[in-house]
């Protein structure tokens, strides 16, 4: 699983909670659910 969008750097798994580390070194917290649907947007793009 990944995201196509440019600005997602790095995206660990764990405990079912994402971090994701966008490309400006802010890291953002959000739960696997909201990432698989984040994702489905983005590839549809």
């Amino acid at each position: 699983m990944y995201i196509k969008n440019t600005n997602v750097h790095e995206v660990y798994f764990k405990n079912k909670v994402l971090l994701v580390n966008l490309n400006n070194g802010q890291w953002v917290r959000t739960s696997r659910k909201y990432f698989e649907v984040l994702n489905k947007l983005v590839e549809s793009n």
